[in-house]
């Protein structure tokens, strides 16, 4: 068995991780406090999180594009400029946050007396209940996980040998579910080319002759549609009915209810001709979230009440974040246009933090993993996930070391159970959910000024609006670093690997971008004195904060820089080919520092 990931340098390893843990715990009895009036909000949160982002989110994303996308890495091209704002030109004051939290953020805490309560099966527990973190192959379902395929051919290829394994048993129905989003039609183009394919190669094996494999078309976005009145194993009416599936331009995807209606249609076919049966979701979302939170377990009930074994062609989820996004430019008015689709996450609820450290998160991170729903229905129901490539960045991790990190996919309710008695979990999903800036009641102290205007009369009134944000916003960042910190032996006692991986990924990034917020506060301080500086030859319509390497205040944030440079680093060698190292590596690459960058324009 290997061993949990090796602690960074400025976290010391423990002789006795359960008698130092009980031991820090009570050093730390001032911190440790009212994690159990917080934890049920939490996990409240946590339900609701995911569907709360879509509406949320859209709003952001049709009103307002600084709210959601992420900030710029400073790159500057050749006719670039940027505000020097060198620290010796102003007395900035050393940054000793005075001002409170807002109302929305409250101080992360653990409670002792639960501490002391749970620490012991906490520590001492199984694997499987040792964390909301925890899940592994052993105890999950009937399916056998994830299989990643190249293109069509070879998924095309999987399918015919699960076809062929399941008619070894008996005559088989299979029903294709397409997804009708417009982003699908190609897809669907490729698999009716390759239908054909699979008969040919069952026909060669003999499992398929007289019948022994017909086959239904269906197709879903927020309605279901069935394309052939009973299954056929005629080539032609397949290619056909593959053909008749619409074009959805609604973009709204019940997956779940999708799934149950397919099951519900095909129940007296299936009974009637004694047929095994298989039902292949093609899709390149995660579906609705909240038809997702509703009717995921309603569906695998459907489908184990049936013996139907439901497969998906389908792809990788982002990394703890529910959405991808696209950018394109609006051919009128020639302004930018940011859609969103559902694509994640990998979990349950999600595990790493919703905010760069001045907006939400929209990176295209991958997760190494399908997401949860549709990998929790192929387990649960015998089938298999097939995790079609994708033009997303960042993907390709190690399989084998990915198996250390596999996500807890029982149901959402066996979940939130065992995060009730994981004071870890809670702590962290406190730090995430308040940090969340698609929860409404965080979006005004989460979500940072990215464009400041350029009349010198307005600029101020911004700055120090700003300002103000930025010292409660590091204050919130020392309280969250100060309790995670307490926090650190039921880390170092956790037996998930993935739960330690998510700890030192939050507590790295808090330290992160409290230094960015230090920094960009620094540098509106300075700005603020020396009032407008001059200005390119081309007119500017404003400034907007871009990350990059220089930095305003290098010495006076140098030992916080050196220890969060130090964690990141930690990660990213520690825990190669995974997705934690990745993100680490991508916050190194950022850098520290924050500067203003004019956008040119009338």
């Amino acid at each position: 068995m290997r061993r949990p990931a090796a602690l960074s340098p400025d976290q010391p390893e423990t002789a006795s991780p359960q008698r130092n843990g009980r031991r820090a715990l009570r050093q730390h009895r001032p911190l440790l406090i009212s994690v159990v009036i917080h934890g049920m909000a939490i996990l409240l949160l946590a339900l609701l999180a995911v569907p709360a982002a879509r509406e949320v989110g859209n709003v952001a994303l049709l009103m307002e594009e600084r709210q959601i996308l992420p900030l710029e890495s400073f790159d500057p091209p050749e006719q670039s400029w940027v505000l020097e704002l060198p620290a010796a030109q102003a007395e900035v004051e050393a940054l000793v946050p005075s001002d409170s939290p807002p109302s929305s953020l409250t101080s992360p805490q653990l409670e002792n007396l639960l501490v002391e309560t749970t620490a012991a099966s906490s520590v001492s527990a199984s694997p499987v209940t040792a964390t909301a973190a925890s899940g592994t192959s052993q105890q999950l379902g009937r399916g056998s996980g994830h299989i990643s395929v190249g293109n069509y051919d070879d998924a095309m290829d999987q399918i015919t040998l699960e076809l062929i394994r399941l008619l070894q048993g008996g005559e088989v129905v299979v029903v294709w579910l397409f997804d009708q989003s417009s982003s699908m039609q190609d897809d669907r183009a490729m698999i009716g080319a390759r239908i054909g394919r699979v008969y040919q190669e069952l026909a060669k094996s003999g499992f398929a002759e007289r019948d022994a494999l017909t086959t239904g078309i269906a197709s879903y976005s927020g309605d279901y549609a069935q394309h052939t009145a009973n299954p056929t194993s005629k080539l032609s009416k397949i290619y056909g009915a593959i053909e008749a599936v619409p074009v959805d331009s609604i973009g709204k995807e019940l997956t779940c209810q999708a799934v149950n209606e397919a099951i519900t249609r095909h129940r007296r076919y299936v009974e009637k001709t004694e047929r095994q049966f298989a039902l292949i979701v093609v899709t390149d979302e995660s579906g609705d979230p909240e038809d997702n939170r509703r009717y995921l377990e309603e569906a695998i009930d459907s489908a184990k009440a049936l013996d139907c074994h439901v497969y998906f062609l389908g792809r990788e989820a982002l990394f703890g974040y529910p959405f991808a996004h696209t950018v394109s430019r609006d051919p009128q008015t020639g302004g930018t246009l940011v859609s969103t689709y559902d694509r994640g996450p990998e979990t349950a609820f999600v595990e790493q933090l919703q905010t760069d450290g001045f907006a939400a998160r929209s990176e295209t991170l991958l997760s190494g993993f399908g997401p949860y729903e549709q990998v929790r229905l192929t387990r649960e129901t015998g089938g298999l996930f097939f995790m079609m490539p994708d033009d997303k960045r960042y993907g390709g991790y190690d399989p084998a070391e990915m198996e250390r990190y596999q996500p807890d996919w029982r149901s959402r309710a066996e979940i939130a159970e065992k995060v009730e008695g994981d004071p870890l979990q809670l702590c962290l999903s406190q730090v995430i959910q308040e940090l969340n800036p698609y929860q409404s009641a965080a979006v005004n102290s989460t979500v940072i000024r990215q464009t400041f205007s350029s009349d010198p009369a307005t600029l101020p009134s911004e700055i120090l609006q700003e300002q103000a944000k930025m010292r409660a916003y590091i204050n919130y960042f020392n309280q969250a670093i100060q309790t995670l910190e307490a926090a650190r032996p039921l880390r170092n006692a956790s037996h998930s690997v993935r739960q330690q991986a998510n700890y030192d990924l939050i507590l790295a990034q808090l330290r992160t971008y409290r230094i960015r917020a230090a920094e960009f506060h620094d540098l509106l301080a300075i700005a603020l004195q020396m009032g407008p500086a001059a200005a390119p030859a081309a007119p500017i319509r404003g400034w907007k904060i871009v990350m990059q390497p220089q930095l305003v205040s290098a010495e006076k944030h140098a030992t916080e820089i050196a220890l969060a440079r130090s964690s990141l680093e930690h990660i990213a060698a520690e825990r190669p080919g995974t997705p934690w190292a990745r993100s680490a590596q991508a916050e190194l690459d950022r850098g520290f520092g924050v500067g203003l960058q004019p956008v040119l324009g009338p």
